[in-house]
């Protein structure tokens, strides 16, 4: 049984990559590889903090908006 991610709305602000791999509905690895193809024009946009590689919500939003082009 398929399980409907809840609404984008409900993620926080700046979502890790698990956040951001479950609300897509794709592996975490997959969700790396997306956020680590700088300069691509599908590349998804992320920061890294300490290390650690965020997306930020509302970047999501647009990325997904314009994805579909």
């Amino acid at each position: 049984m398929e399980r409907t991610p809840k609404p984008l709305a409900d993620y926080p602000e700046l979502m890790t990559v698990a956040e951001t791999a479950e609300y897509l509905r794709i592996a975490v690895s997959t969700c790396y590889l997306l956020t680590n193809s700088a300069g691509h024009e599908r590349a998804l946009p992320a920061v890294k903090v300490g290390g650690r590689t965020f997306v930020l919500r509302e970047r999501l939003a647009d990325y997904l908006a314009t994805s579909h082009r």
